[in-house]
């Protein structure tokens, strides 16, 4: 099973993204390896801030309506995990070994959904985002749509 970043999400919209193609086409290699693609719910809370913030500040200028068209898209492709009560311990845990501060909190939160729910990769185009938790996740396995393509 693999955990799809909210990296991933947002290239999925936008055909003309420069990365949705790649994106696309890894999502379609897993698919044909009988790969399950999955998300959480904090990837939506994610999706949501980037794709409702305006262009000149790095988002992708939706409104509130054409963003809930989009998750409720989203929902239907990908299953989305249990939110299960020990995430919150293991993202403490997280945040306390890795030294977590700031936006690293909402990547730190996924790993441990990952943790909980035994999903052992995560596709992202941030790799460096979740490189940090490795030592502290034995057997996390960080992936881009890149390297999925190529292998």
């Amino acid at each position: 099973m693999t955990l799809a970043d909210t990296s991933i999400l947002l290239r999925l919209p936008s055909p003309i993204d420069s990365r949705h193609d790649v994106t696309q086409l890894a999502l379609d290699v897993l698919d044909m390896r009988n790969e399950r693609v999955v998300v959480a719910r904090q990837n939506f809370v994610e999706f949501r801030c980037v794709a409702t913030r305006p262009t000149a500040v790095n988002g992708m200028g939706l409104t509130a309506i054409e963003v809930e068209e989009e998750i409720d898209r989203l929902e239907k492709i990908f299953p989305r995990l249990p939110e299960l009560d020990e995430v919150c311990a293991e993202w403490r845990r997280l945040c306390r070994f890795a030294s977590v501060s700031g936006k690293q909190v909402h990547d730190t939160r996924l790993v441990a959904v990952c943790i909980c729910s035994r999903v052992r990769t995560i596709l992202t185009w941030n790799p460096r985002d979740f490189v940090r938790f490795l030592p502290f996740v034995p057997g996390l396995v960080v992936v881009t749509p890149d390297e999925v393509r190529a292998e």
